[in-house]
């Protein structure tokens, strides 16, 4: 069969003039181009503008948490988060605000429980933000706890132990400079001064305000917001283990560790607490300062320095108008209790730590109640 001359004429222009079109599209993206580029920067300054007022306290804080977190143990997101919402929640609803180290994080069996178990005692909805988190120092409490919302009514736990009272200046700057939270207060500005800091000017975008600790998650909340939130977990992956062999040979060091730091810095972290506590009793919050849990080794390696620590953080609890619980005592914690040094396993110790705050907390809403219910100021509210 004869091939017309125009159709074999017609093969190599169409391949001619497809060649041409990639020699040209590849051009456009490898050669520079001056409205090329000023197309991209308007695209890019678009996009940062657009972030810049999306990204909203109010948003993060309408979001799911899982949104923001790099894992499923993220506190520090999961605080940040709660934190927000915690300062938008309605001020005229009892509630309880609870915070400290991980050890105070572990001394609840169950988050969800737990304040309906409250409700039912005192016969109207409570609010429970439960904002403990690993590592988290006295500063970082005095940061949440200055995002209360305004005419709150209720009581706070702060938890403590001798490692949360130590004042160590590098460490603290450390913190300052590179915040584990999404938040800023007068305490940290306080805090800055305090340490010769330079007092960096807000902003008034939260994006800008805190780039390092959106930078740390920029890859998780990319990915959360392809595949889905993450779920928290509260407990984290050890929630059930009994104390293993490396935390036993650890303990008697990690306890003189402690206690060693504690008598050279806690003094000043004893003030600070007093600080906080006078702060919030000033607004007419119930505050009740717990002894968290701590194993029962420290105190029989370190009896004297650990009733120094109990006597000054006593006596600025009270001093501030605070009330105190010592958890290991009044739930008579023992050895089995623990998985490490700090905190309880699954072995029955939570549950009673349970029933010991739920009696506070029970007799300390109904105080807040009889107080906001005599207040002039509330009352019209």
């Amino acid at each position: 069969m004869a091939v017309s001359p125009d159709a074999s004429n017609r093969e190599p222009e169409a391949s001619g003039r497809a060649a041409s079109f990639w020699q040209a599209f590849w051009g456009a993206v490898t050669e520079p181009s001056l409205g090329a580029l000023c197309a991209i920067v308007a695209l890019a300054g678009l996009q940062f503008t657009a972030i810049l007022l999306w990204l909203t306290p109010d948003r993060i804080a309408a979001t799911e948490l899982g949104l923001w977190m790099n894992d499923p143990w993220d506190h520090s997101a999961y605080v940040t988060v709660e934190t927000l919402r915690m300062q938008r929640s309605d001020p005229t609803q009892l509630g309880v605000v609870v915070v400290g180290s991980s050890a105070m994080r572990h001394v609840f069996e169950d988050h969800r429980a737990f304040p309906d178990r409250l409700s039912d005692e005192l016969g109207e909805p409570i609010r429970m933000h439960f904002l403990a988190a690993g590592g988290q120092t006295m500063w970082e409490s005095a940061l949440v706890l200055d995002h209360l919302p305004e005419g709150f009514r209720g009581s706070v736990v702060i938890g403590m132990h001798p490692g949360r009272a130590i004042y160590d200046e590098t460490s603290l700057a450390d913190w300052i400079e590179h915040p584990r939270l999404g938040l800023a207060s007068a305490s940290t500005r306080a805090l800055r001064q305090q340490l010769s800091l330079p007092q960096p000017e807000p902003s008034g975008f939260y994006f800008l305000d805190h780039m390092g600790f959106l930078a740390a998650r920029r890859t998780a909340i990319a990915r959360n917001l392809l595949v889905g939130p993450r779920r928290y977990e509260r407990h984290g992956r050890h929630i059930a283990a009994p104390l293993s062999a490396n935390a036993q040979q650890s303990l008697d060091s990690g306890g003189a560790n402690v206690m060693q730091h504690w008598e050279h810095d806690g003094a000043r972290g004893a003030q600070a607490l007093q600080q906080v506590i006078e702060k919030l009793t000033t607004s007419g919050i119930q505050v009740l300062v717990a002894f968290a849990p701590l194993h029962p080794n420290v105190k029989a390696l370190h009896p004297e320095a650990l009733a120094r620590f109990r006597k000054m953080i006593r006596e600025s609890a009270l001093n501030g108008g605070a009330s105190v619980v010592d958890l290991n005592a009044r739930a008579a914690l023992g050895e089995p209790h623990f998985r490490d040094i700090f905190h309880l396993n699954a072995a029955g110790g939570r549950a009673r730590c349970e029933e010991v705050l739920a009696s506070e907390l029970s007799a300390s809403l109904r105080t807040a109640r009889e107080r906001s219910a005599s207040s002039p100021e509330r009352g019209s509210s």
